[in-house]
């Protein structure tokens, strides 16, 4: 083991550069040595594995740590020191680390880094460790050593989110449904076709929060809808009725985002996905008798309107992210 000396932010650091051989003798154990990966960001990744006794040191050096900057493809070298046990036959589970990236300001433990409970799991067939994410080879089998030098770069401003709370409450005061355009809705019933074609749609309160817990979940609501159709018959045994309504206690509709940033913390949206719930449905018509024929239709004609809002909200909300940011 070799130790280097140097200076950052008038504090010397010592940094250790592990040094481990990575002969294979027949009495080690399946996890020990030394291995290589490349990382789902693109990084180099060398793991080393030393058994004392069953107590299990584990050094991890990733040449480009995206989890120190958060930034996909960016940033510095890491290393992880953490200490693990088999848990089962072939299996190595952590008991804990921490992870160190170096920063040219200086070296900073990632706080949210855990390594506790994780497994790593030998695979005998192909001389393979395998975790959650990658697969590793046995690496420097013709190599006696290998050096630990790490590649700093400075360290990323923290990025200010945009005002997503206000974007959206001032885009919702221009919001309108009024003008939503549906498509007629046709329906056989007893040798005769209704079309109940859409025209008019109200509502009362409306609202939103917006949670952040690392993704962002956007809550939004609508109360007292009520909706409009004129229905057109043809056929010979047709019901004397020209008007539906459909009234909805609530309707709640949740996206689901996440806002990715650049180093020069542009903001872009990823993955949004949005998705509705009614409550309190009921229709009626000027016609008695086919209420009782609507009831059947119900579901259909509420979930039909509920798809085209739905539409029509992922587009404004997605709209209204993408403009704030």
């Amino acid at each position: 083991m070799k130790g280097k000396a140097f200076w950052i932010g008038g504090v010397v650091v010592l940094l250790l550069a592990v040094t481990i051989s990575i002969g294979y003798a027949t009495q080690r154990g399946v996890f020990e040595g030394a291995w290589y990966t490349v990382d789902l960001d693109g990084s180099n990744e060398w793991l080393w594995i030393t058994n004392y006794y069953g107590a299990y040191e584990v050094i991890l050096y990733d040449d480009m740590c995206s989890g120190c900057s958060g930034i996909h493809g960016e940033g510095p070298s890491c290393l992880g020191l953490g200490s693990a046990r088999i848990s089962e036959p072939n299996t190595l589970r952590m008991d804990g680390g921490q992870l160190y990236c170096y920063w040219e300001e200086g070296v900073e433990i990632l706080e949210w880094f855990s390594w506790e409970g994780s497994e790593t799991v030998y695979d005998p067939t192909t001389d393979t460790l395998s975790d959650s994410y990658v697969v590793w080879g046995r690496s420097n089998d013709k190599k006696e050593e290998k050096i630990i030098d790490p590649i700093t770069m400075p360290k990323p401003t923290e990025c200010e989110p945009p005002d997503l709370e206000s974007a959206i409450s001032t885009g919702l005061g221009d919001f309108d449904l009024s003008a939503i355009e549906v498509p007629i809705q046709t329906y056989d019933i007893l040798g005769a076709t209704y079309e109940l074609t859409f025209t008019s749609l109200t509502y009362g309160n409306q609202g939103f929060e917006l949670l952040d817990n690392d993704d962002y979940q956007l809550n939004f609501w609508l109360e007292d809808i009520n909706i409009t159709y004129n229905i057109t018959c043809t056929g010979v045994l047709c019901y004397p009725v020209t008007t539906a309504w459909i009234n909805i206690d609530r309707m709640d509709y949740q996206g689901d985002f996440i806002l990715g940033t650049t180093s020069e913390c542009i903001y872009h949206l990823d993955n949004y996905s949005g998705d509705t719930a009614l409550t309190g449905v009921e229709g009626s018509t000027d016609d008695l008798l086919f209420n009782t024929v609507l009831a059947l239709f119900i579901d259909q004609v509420a979930g039909s309107m509920e798809e085209d809002i739905r539409i029509i909200l992922d587009e404004f909300f997605i709209s209204t992210i993408e403009g704030a940011g």
